[in-house]
């Protein structure tokens, strides 16, 4: 049985929305074309400043090996 992290769906896809726009914005920076799941376990995505999920982002696409900082 699935468990959601947020039940509401405005919240979920906010999660999703805030993704989708810092892999718009950073698209350029991919070393290649990849095919990307992004899997998130906390419900504090909602409250988190962009800028502190812009580094989480990065660190994580970075340790994967897709993404160079510029």
């Amino acid at each position: 049985m699935s468990k959601k992290v947020i039940k509401s769906a405005v919240g979920r896809n906010r999660i999703r929305r805030r993704i989708y726009e810092y892999m718009r914005i950073h698209l350029p920076q991919l070393n290649d074309v990849y095919d990307i799941v992004v899997i998130t376990t906390s419900s504090e995505l909602i409250n988190t400043p962009y800028s502190e999920l812009s580094g989480y982002m990065d660190d994580l696409l970075e340790k994967a090996g897709i993404y160079k900082r510029l």
